[in-house]
């Protein structure tokens, strides 16, 4: 459950950087996540750089969602609300239980099908809700950051024994590359001031010591319990949104979001019953 408190700060810590643009925010996260990993690998004698590059290629897959993911989820917390960013993003494992259908032939059950349809429900109550509000491509970036989060996840299930370790940093080289292109084109990557601690936190502590916390928790709770827990960063990201940045969610983001974190929780129940390996998700 810590990792889950964990990773719910990191969307108010992307909304409230307002002297930072998106690709200013996801460079610096980038370089904090980055040294965080490395630091990690060297902790355990291992050689991440080589070890990256010598990754069989369902490795660079991973890291490419994970990539996709990363953007669009930090372009959605900038162009709409905290609530609608993480409740609509949070239906990755749906949409990966979905494509699972159509990549590993697995015949849906009765549990997946409602699922979808709940996350569906609460994504058409929200965006509805929204109408007219000028956050369509916020909403629409973090249902696609769902589905970049859902290449990640098949990726694990077709080698559920990996070290995906290799694809996490790969995909934070991935994102630092493009945002200094970016950063080269539109402005300078460095400008900022303190808040450039800020992303770099975010990658390094939220990011990466949640996931060290979930990692350890998976040794030691069930499936069910994990798919369920780590709902806590879904249902608590809102309430940080309302607390410091005076975001009072409208009552389509609540009844949607309620909608949909049903359909995820279905989702994680249909997983552990098909045996599967569908992650919840990791703040981005």
């Amino acid at each position: 459950m810590s990792a889950g408190v964990i990773w719910s700060f990191g969307a108010v810590l992307v909304r409230g950087t307002t002297t930072l643009d998106v690709w200013q925010y996801l460079g610096w996260r980038s370089i904090g996540l980055i040294a965080m990993l490395w630091v990690l690998a060297v902790l355990r004698g291992q050689n991440l750089p080589r070890a990256t590059l010598r990754q069989a290629g369902i490795g660079w897959m991973a890291a490419v969602g994970l990539f996709f993911s990363s953007l669009m989820i930090i372009v959605a917390l900038k162009t709409t609300s905290v609530a609608n960013a993480v409740f609509l993003s949070s239906t990755g494992p749906v949409i990966a239980l979905v494509l699972s259908g159509i990549v590993f032939s697995d015949r849906p059950t009765a549990g997946i099908v409602a699922s979808a349809l709940a996350a569906l429900s609460g994504i058409g109550i929200m965006v509805l809700g929204d109408a007219g509000n000028g956050s369509s491509i916020g909403n629409i970036a973090a249902v696609a950051s769902a589905a970049g989060f859902a290449v990640y996840s098949l990726c694990l299930r077709a080698q559920p024994g990996k070290d995906w370790s290799t694809s996490l940093w790969a995909h934070g080289w991935m994102c630092l590359l493009v945002c200094i292109v970016m950063a080269a084109l539109k402005g300078p990557l460095f400008q900022g001031g303190w808040e450039r601690a800020v992303p770099a936190f975010h990658g390094a502590i939220i990011i990466g010591v949640g996931l060290l916390l979930f990692n350890r928790a998976s040794r030691m709770v069930s499936a069910v319990n994990l798919a369920i827990i780590a709902q806590t960063e879904t249902v608590l990201a809102p309430v940080w949104g309302w607390a410091l940045l005076a975001e009072l969610p409208p009552m389509p983001s609540l009844v949607g979001g309620a909608v949909i974190l049903i359909g995820v929780i279905g989702a994680g129940l249909a997983t552990v019953r098909l045996a599967t390996t569908i992650p919840p998700v990791v703040s981005p």
